[in-house]
């Protein structure tokens, strides 16, 4: 553990950080990243160099035990938020959920009228716009549950479509086989 320390205003400050890769289904590299600083109280400056580095030491062991703690409930959520979710639609209720939303990849699944499901990527462009999956580690934003009422209404027009047309659709499948 590679503790930092520097002058800041005439008070001695400590910082850490600390990267941890994570793997990902749609990223080349994503890491977490574990942070902690804080000033050193003059009490404990004045007891010598091993009194400043214990207490840095256990400030760093304890904010980072606490930013794990929190990635693993936000992991375990993303991987299974079990959000219902709902939206009218010319006249029809839309019903689903929000099944996972692990890689800044929101995914829905349709239950009714029909079933299908379908997803939307949060990347890099989103984050710019402000526009993020999750409000907390275990929130969903408002951003994330108009996509998936979106994303209800494409598979429900799709899967609508698909019925009306179902005749035409099989027969250009048949031909473009042969």
């Amino acid at each position: 553990m590679k503790i930092e320390y520097f002058e800041k205003e005439g008070r001695l400050w400590f910082s850490y950080e600390e990267r941890v890769s994570r793997p990902t289904k749609v990223h080349q590299e994503v890491y977490n990243l574990y942070e902690s600083s804080g000033k050193i109280p003059k009490k404990i400056r004045n007891q010598g160099k091993e009194a400043i580095k214990k207490y840095a030491e256990r400030k760093v062991k304890a904010d980072i035990k606490k930013q794990k703690a929190e990635t693993k409930k936000y992991d375990k959520f993303a991987k299974n938020p079990d959000f219902p979710v709902s939206v009218e639609h010319r006249g029809k209720i839309l019903k689903g959920r929000i099944f996972s939303a692990e890689d800044s990849v929101l995914q829905v699944r349709l239950e009714e009228p029909y079933q299908g499901e379908h997803y939307v990527n949060f990347g890099f462009g989103s984050a710019v716009v402000g526009k993020h999956i999750f409000d907390s580690p275990t929130s969903l934003s408002e951003h994330a549950i108009e996509a998936a009422q979106k994303l209800l209404i494409r598979i429900y027009e799709e899967k609508k479509h698909y019925k009306q047309h179902k005749e035409v659709i099989d027969l250009a499948e048949r031909l473009n086989k042969s």
